[in-house]
């Protein structure tokens, strides 16, 4: 069996996802072979640099547009016969296409708007949104004296909030504070500097380890991190979303009760995450619904 799988450097959490999805597919049938492609350094290889740094761009100082050129995307989409996997809960039309012969989503929801919009419910299964199979093991190290509070920017390193904010965080002797920068590598060195008492993380292909041994993920609402977080059973705090495909993965996390979503930013977020790691009950009852997530999705993911 020969298996492409195309993705792109939109964010992290794409390449995450093509990973996640050759992890599974050998480890289902071991003979078979996968290429992974970047589909925008395959078409166009000499501006490729360029097409991404103008996404990151966008996507950090113009959310505005970002999100008026996604919906105006969704417009016009092209014909391509492969498999999908939808990366976040909202199914943009730009996912869809006459040839697709399955779409594999990560929520009934999803189901759901695919089915309104004329896709037979033959060609869709809920098998949530692909993630490594390493965010499902237990965490042997985890932290029992202290608290700890991971912080993730995304692949982009964008921190969801201000220094203020991690000052705040970083000043309670009885709770750990994590930062991963991804590859901003001008903020690491910056919070280092900054922040001694905070462990301040770059790029790092452990994200796995580092969210299993937290007690609580702040983070932006990406498809990706979401259902990382859901399968190392670790619940979110969101921090105002801001980009279109954001706001679905947010309601999606409302909804099943797996994290909190703080929608205005005039509430003071240190002391609303303190308030909610301090929350036993609450929390265990989040990764009881995260465990209970992951057991009602289909497994096949080439069925």
């Amino acid at each position: 069996m020969n298996i492409l799988i195309l993705t792109g450097r939109f964010g992290m959490g794409h390449i995450k996802a093509a990973e996640a999805i050759e992890e599974q597919i050998l480890t289902e049938n071991p003979n078979a072979e996968v290429t992974t492609i970047d589909f925008i350094d395959y078409m166009f290889p000499a501006i490729s640099k360029s097409i991404y740094k103008g996404f990151n761009f966008m996507v950090s100082r113009c959310a505005g547009i970002y999100n008026a050129v996604n919906k105006a995307a969704g417009k016009n989409s092209g014909v391509i016969p492969l498999y999908t996997y939808i990366t976040d809960i909202t199914a943009h039309e730009e996912w869809i296409a006459p040839e697709t012969d399955k779409y594999f989503v990560g929520d009934v929801t999803t189901k759901n708007a695919l089915l309104s919009k004329g896709i037979s419910a033959d060609k869709i299964a809920v098998t949530g949104i692909p993630v490594r199979q390493c965010f499902y093991q237990e965490y042997a190290e985890k932290n029992t004296s202290r608290k700890e509070i991971l912080i993730m920017g995304g692949g982009l390193g964008l921190i969801p909030s201000s220094e203020n904010f991690l000052q705040k965080l970083s000043a309670r002797r009885d709770v750990k504070v994590t930062v991963i920068t991804g590859k901003n590598e001008k903020l690491r060195r910056s919070l280092e500097k900054k922040f001694p008492g905070v462990e301040v993380i770059g790029y790092t292909d452990e994200v796995n380890r580092y969210m299993q041994r937290a007690d609580l993920i702040v983070t932006k609402a990406g498809g990706i991190t979401t259902f990382e977080a859901i399968a190392a059973k670790t619940p979110l705090y969101i921090i105002k979303p801001f980009l279109e495909q954001e706001f679905g993965n947010a309601k999606y996390i409302e909804d099943h009760n797996i994290g909190r979503v703080l929608w205005d930013t005039a509430v003071d977020e240190a002391a609303d995450i303190l308030k909610l790691i301090e929350n036993k009950g609450l929390l265990d009852t989040m990764r009881k619904n995260m465990k209970a997530i992951t057991e009602s999705f289909d497994r096949g993911l080439i069925a």
